[in-house]
């Protein structure tokens, strides 16, 4: 929830709170659920809430830390912080999203060239039954990574 929810709803309550810290967040929320006009019963609380499993939670995380490491490496290569790069950053993290590393586009061009990496980056998982592409049907996309590729090619 929000900063500015949570001070609405204080505010009807006639409460202050910091915004800023993690631990007035929680309090805040406490009093919500528990002291406001909202009655809401613990047992409504917990029905409705999207509580997931130990090892749930350690999964998700696992696949937000591998995710993040394939990410950067695409930092300063297809993208970088300023957004001038071949691509931007937000068409980036769909690379990592289907398990793909920069130096695994990399090895993909050089073995497969133009066609193998438009390939793989355009078309659907052959695991999967959805017909959404991998990352981008997006030609503009698709010629600024094959662009750069050849670039890179070209310099080694």
């Amino acid at each position: 929830m929000g900063n500015t929810h949570l001070n609405n709803l204080l505010s009807t309550m006639n409460e202050q709170f910091d915004g800023n810290d993690a631990l007035e967040d929680v309090k805040a929320l406490r009093k919500i659920l528990f002291e406001s006009s909202l009655s809401l019963s613990r047992k409504n609380i917990i029905e409705n809430s999207s509580v997931i499993s130990a090892p749930h939670a350690v999964a998700n995380m696992l696949y937000l830390d591998q995710r993040h490491e394939l990410l950067l490496t695409f930092s300063d290569n297809l993208f970088n912080v300023t957004d001038t790069g071949p691509i931007k950053r937000s068409m980036a993290q769909n690379i990592p999203d289907s398990g793909l590393s920069y130096d695994e586009l990399h090895k993909l061009y050089t073995r497969f060239g133009k066609r193998g990496l438009v390939a793989i980056l355009s078309n659907p998982l052959t695991t999967s039954s959805a017909k959404t592409p991998r990352v981008t049907r997006t030609k503009r996309i698709l010629a600024a990574i094959v662009k750069h590729f050849e670039k890179t090619s070209n310099e080694e």
